[in-house]
């Protein structure tokens, strides 16, 4: 039915996100066109997080989601997607809620 064909989905996804994510660690970063938008959980948005000095890495490694509610409540590590990524993927997240918006404190034009 329609429940096991979400799972299916979010398998599907979790999968790609993690061959994604892996090729990023691999490479140090991702290639134009697969972190085009980060994404956060519903009720998130999108601020930098603090990196040591001189680390090299996908957009993701350098941004975090949290609670737009509460900013000391993290909520992990924003989705990416891009141009090279399926569109249906993007379609799933806007779906879910997911959300790009920056944080207020962190309204800075080079995330």
């Amino acid at each position: 039915g329609s429940a096991t064909r979400m799972r299916k989905q979010g398998l599907l996804l979790a999968a790609i996100m993690g061959v994604v994510v892996l090729a990023a660690f691999a490479a140090g970063a991702l290639p134009p066109g697969y972190e085009d938008e980060l994404f956060c959980p519903p009720g998130g948005c999108l601020r930098r997080k603090e990196v040591k000095s001189g680390m090299v890495g996908p957009r993701t490694l350098f941004h975090e989601c949290v609670s737009m509610s509460d900013s000391t409540q993290g909520m992990g590590a924003p989705l990416p997607w891009g141009s090279k990524i399926d569109q249906a993927i993007r379609d799933k997240y806007l779906t879910d809620g997911y959300t790009t918006t920056v944080c207020k404190k962190d309204e800075r034009k080079d995330l």
